[in-house]
């Protein structure tokens, strides 16, 4: 009897293991993936990425003269979206322009902030997030009543590190 209980937890402890193991290989596999992806986009190779091209609009002002949207567009070279909601919102700031100065230093802190912080997009990147799933911590971020736009703010950034 006991030896049965013994081979029991024996058992239980490598499967759990076993279970960490396989999940920290998937994901340095999705990790080296995106590096991959990265790496081939420093060479001129941008065919791993959104080309934004159900955004195209021959009526809009500019975006369509300025190959704003497409292959090798600057929608193709810049998105790194892992959701549709968030091509849409990317696609949606290249089709608008700054109406204000404050708007425009706005963006450009923006950018300034996210781009330092490649260890938590690399991340973000590389987890499989649902878009139901951001839906939800979209929401609690509306309703902790954050200042400012959510996308910019760096409580925002931050709730990423929350285990999903």
């Amino acid at each position: 009897m006991y030896f049965a209980g013994g081979c029991a937890v024996v058992y239980a402890v490598s499967y759990l293991w076993d279970r960490r193991l396989m999940l920290r290989t998937d994901r340095l596999e999705k990790i080296r993936r995106v590096h991959e992806n990265e790496l081939r986009a420093m060479d001129g190779d941008f065919s791993a990425f959104d080309t934004g091209e159900r955004f195209v609009n021959p009526e809009h002002e500019y975006s369509f003269d300025l190959d704003v949207f497409g292959t090798g567009s600057l929608f193709n070279r810049i998105c790194r979206t892992v959701t549709g909601l968030g091509g849409e919102r990317l696609a949606a700031l290249l089709q608008s322009t700054a109406e204000t100065e404050s708007e425009v230093r706005a963006r450009q802190e923006a950018v300034r902030e996210m781009s330092c912080r490649t260890d938590w997009s690399m991340d973000f990147l590389s987890a499989e997030y649902t878009e139901s799933r951001i839906r939800e911590v979209l929401l609690s971020v509306k309703q902790n009543d954050v200042e400012g736009d959510m996308f910019l703010s760096s409580r925002f950034v931050w709730m990423w590190w929350i285990p999903l």
